[in-house]
């Protein structure tokens, strides 16, 4: 657990209805330093949701993964040190 990751939180399903919830509170209330991530399968989907959610998310990496891609979601963890899936995207 000792090792440096890239991020400190991901949210994987960031599109989806809860994760467009908790990407919204986090962008409240991250403190500076805090390195957030929003993951999901549509690029297009989480850049609509970064714009949304305004500047002070506007460095926040977008992270594309399916969940059914096992290669992508290992590639997904190996950058962050907590991820927090919400559920299932749809469309």
């Amino acid at each position: 657990m000792g090792e440096d990751r890239e991020l400190d939180v991901v949210v994987f399903g960031a599109t989806g209805f809860v994760g467009r919830l908790t990407a919204a509170y986090l962008a409240r209330v991250v403190p500076a330093g805090v390195r957030v991530g929003l993951a999901g399968r549509s690029l297009k989907k989480l850049e609509q949701l970064r714009d949304r959610l305004g500047a002070a998310v506007s460095d926040w990496p977008l992270l594309v993964a399916d969940s059914d891609d096992h290669s992508a979601l290992k590639a997904l963890a190996s950058r962050e040190r907590l991820i927090k899936t919400l559920g299932i995207e749809e469309g």
